[in-house]
């Protein structure tokens, strides 16, 4: 006898291939197919007609990690549909949290956008979250934000051949802890600081280690052309694969140009470079209020900013 059976189902099976008709059981956790609309036995049977049943989604850019110690349940996603997510994107990242890191986290935490739990390395955040036990799978980016804030605080000038080594060491620490790449927010302080060669130099370790790099890249509005062809020079300086954010149009100035990125993307993978994007259902986007303040008032830090202001 099946332990679940959903029935009468319309059934999206991830391939491609049209829906087709079907009845879906559960057998001690191994999902079996059954073609067609019979019906069977089981210990528990859902009555599907007229709904859709797909596999699991995959989320390729959430913030889950910043809520995930914080919510008594963390199964939001799931309830959606979503069984495996990326976390850990725009260059924030809960781990690791070393020197001045967790310094310029608390804001996050004070304003209960965040949890950080009492661990420092990714190894140990990784181990925090198996311990409290996931309710769906998740893939760990490590944010550039907390690299160079241990680094170089909120600085706003070039790291110097030691604080870069001192970056590129914290970053494979990460990923041999089981951190699947680097993520990166160029729109938001202090990584809106970052220069090129800064960016190609962390990529480069994430290439030497297998992992991707995702980018909140620097401007979807005025500049987005520039902003990604930025992103194709810094895949074709290290070799990386990358993957930028939520790919859009901002503003007026910019419709019709959807055709010309797109061709800058195919031109780029044609020629080799592994440059790739994901793009969110929504008509709105919802970055920081603060990230409309132009680099320089970021220096020094949020105490810093107010003060200018």
């Amino acid at each position: 006898m099946l332990d679940l059976l959903i029935q009468r189902a319309t059934v999206i099976d991830g391939s491609g291939n049209p829906s087709y008709r079907a009845s879906v059981g559960v057998d001690d956790g191994i999902i079996v197919l059954l073609r067609g609309q019979q019906a069977g036995s089981a210990k528990r049977v859902i009555e599907a007609e007229g709904l859709v049943v797909a596999p699991g989604f995959i989320d390729p850019h959430s913030h889950s990690d910043f809520v995930f110690f914080r919510e008594p349940r963390p199964d939001m996603k799931l309830r959606q549909g979503v069984t495996s997510e990326v976390v850990g994107n725009c260059g924030s990242s809960s781990a690791p949290l070393v020197d001045d890191s967790q310094r310029f986290l608390e804001p996050h935490v004070s304003e209960g956008l965040a949890a950080l739990g009492d661990y420092h390395t990714m190894g140990e955040y990784l181990g925090r979250v198996e311990e409290r036990g996931l309710i769906n799978n998740q893939a760990v980016l490590v944010g550039h934000k907390p690299l160079r804030t241990a680094v170089l605080g909120m600085e706003d000038r070039r790291a110097s051949p030691d604080e870069l080594e001192k970056m590129k060491r914290l970053l494979m620490e990460a990923l041999d802890q089981g951190a699947i790449g680097l993520s990166s927010g160029l729109l938001y302080p202090p990584m809106c600081f970052a220069p090129f060669d800064e960016l190609v130099a962390l990529c480069q370790v994430v290439r030497r280690r297998g992992g991707v790099f995702s980018c909140h890249i620097r401007n979807y509005g005025s500049e987005i052309v520039e902003s990604v062809q930025e992103i194709i020079r810094i895949a074709k300086g290290s070799g990386v694969r990358a993957q930028i954010s939520h790919l859009m149009l901002a503003g007026r100035g910019n419709w019709g140009k959807a055709q010309e990125l797109l061709d800058l993307i195919d031109e780029a993978r044609e020629e080799g470079v592994d440059v790739a994007f994901d793009q969110y259902p929504y008509p709105a986007a919802n970055p920081n209020l603060i990230s409309l303040l132009p680099p320089w008032m970021h220096e020094g830090g949020l105490d810093r900013t107010l003060q200018r202001l």
